[in-house]
C-alpha cells in the first residue's frame, strides 16, 4: 500500500468534500448504532479524512482511531482537537493490541487495500466481545450498476477491471458478494445482515451535481434491498 500517495487522496481531493459521500458515511454509521447493543466504545481501523471518526465521536463514549499513517493520525488530532473521548493508535490493521474488548468496530473501504485481508480480519474478530459486540465493514462491488455501465460504455474491460480511480486508491481487489461472503467466513465472523450503501448509478461527482439531496437519499435507502448491485456492499457481524 502506498501510504504517502492515500494520504496525499485525502489531503487533496475534493471528492471527501462530496455532499453525496458524506451522506453514505452518514448512512453507514447509523446502520452501525442501529444494530449496536452498546455505545460504550467503538474501534474505527482506517481513519481517511476524519469524517466518520466524528461522527462516532458523537454517538460512541470512546472512539478507539487507529490508522497506519502518522499523519494522517496528526491531522486528524488537529481537526478534532476538541473532542476528548477519541483515543489514536498508530498501528496495522494485523498488529493492533488493545487493553481492552471493544463492543463496536467500523471499517469501511479498508480491506480491498490489504494483502492479507482474511487474516486481518481474524485479528479485529480476536479484540471484539463475545457476540453482543457488533462490527460494520464495507467494500466497493464489482457488480455495481455504475461499473455495469463503464463496461457498455467501453470505459471498463470487465467489472473486474480495475478502473483509474481503484489504482490511484491502490486497490489490491475488487469484491462481489461471493467474495465479501467467503472471507468473513473464514476469518470466523457471523454474518448478521449484509446489504448495499448506495445505488450508484454514476460516479459521486456527478450524482454530486445531477441530483438533489432527495434524490441521494433515496438511492441510499433503496441499496439496502439490492445489494448485488449496490456501488459498496456492507455487513454487520459478531463472533
Amino acid at each position: 500500500m502506498n501510504v504517502e500517495k492515500i494520504e496525499n487522496i485525502y489531503k487533496t481531493n475534493p471528492f471527501f468534500e462530496n455532499e453525496a459521500w458524506k451522506k453514505v458515511k452518514e448512512k453507514e454509521v447509523e446502520k452501525l448504532l442501529k444494530n449496536s447493543l452498546s455505545t460504550k466504545n467503538v474501534l474505527e481501523i482506517g481513519l481517511g479524512n476524519g469524517y466518520t471518526t466524528e461522527l462516532l465521536s458523537n454517538i460512541f463514549d470512546h472512539v478507539i482511531a487507529v490508522d497506519y499513517s502518522k499523519n494522517v493520525i496528526n491531522c486528524i488530532k488537529e481537526k478534532l482537537k476538541e473532542r476528548k473521548n477519541i483515543i489514536y493508535i498508530k498501528s496495522s490493521i494485523y498488529d493492533i493490541t488493545l487493553d481492552r474488548k471493544i463492543h463496536n468496530f467500523y471499517m469501511s473501504h479498508l480491506l480491498e487495500h490489504l494483502d492479507y485481508p482474511v487474516r486481518a480480519l481474524k485479528n479485529i474478530r480476536k479484540l471484539l466481545v463475545t457476540e453482543s459486540g457488533r462490527g460494520y465493514i464495507s467494500v466497493p462491488n464489482s457488480k455495481s450498476i455504475h461499473r455495469q455501465l463503464g463496461v457498455l460504455m467501453g470505459m471498463l474491460e470487465s467489472v473486474e477491471t480495475f478502473s483509474e480511480n481503484d489504482k490511484d486508491f491502490g486497490h489490491k481487489r475488487i469484491y462481489n458478494l461471493k467474495k465479501f461472503r467467503s472471507q468473513l467466513h473464514k476469518s470466523g465472523f457471523n454474518i448478521l445482515k449484509i446489504g448495499g450503501t448506495f445505488f450508484k448509478v454514476l460516479t459521486f461527482e456527478h450524482m454530486n451535481s445531477a441530483f438533489d439531496l432527495s434524490v441521494i437519499k433515496a438511492l441510499i435507502d433503496i441499496a439496502d434491498d439490492y445489494p448485488e448491485i449496490s456501488g459498496d456492499i456492507y455487513a454487520i457481524v459478531n463472533i
